[in-house]
């Protein structure tokens, strides 16, 4: 059985997903899709914030390693977290294309800040979902 916090914080994963899957096939935007250079601005926004958060935690220590040997000293850097989702709220901007809607999920699944990822790598944790 979930508890109550495990379900909420699937919710919390599901959300973005959910949001760009049904404005992709809803014409309904923000301010009729009038907002264009301020949609692009933060879809471009969120998505580099995405990919810098995946490069920063995921692929960087790897390349160091491949660089300058297994015991070489590492610095961790942290990504930016939550800010992925700017990608998000710039497509509910733009005018319905189902390119951009599969360019956001992409952005949503390689965004290691997220919410999304912040539930899944949290999962196993009982202090955090199941606290006594």
């Amino acid at each position: 059985m979930l508890s109550p916090r495990k379900l909420y914080g699937i919710f919390l994963a599901i959300v973005p997903f959910l949001i760009v899957l049904i404005f992709s096939f809803c014409e309904w935007r923000l301010h009729k899709g009038q907002s264009i250079s301020l949609g692009y601005s933060l879809l471009v926004m969120g998505g580099f914030v995405s990919i810098s958060n995946f490069f920063l935690l995921a692929l960087r220590h790897p390349i160091h390693n491949l660089i300058k040997g297994r015991f070489a000293e590492y610095r961790w850097i942290s990504g930016i977290p939550l800010f992925g989702f700017l990608s998000v709220v710039g497509f509910l901007f733009i005018p319905k294309s189902i390119l951009l809607s599969i360019i956001v999920l992409l952005f949503l699944c390689v965004d290691l800040g997220g919410i999304q990822w912040f539930v899944i790598l949290t999962w196993k944790d009982d202090s955090l979902w199941n606290p006594k």
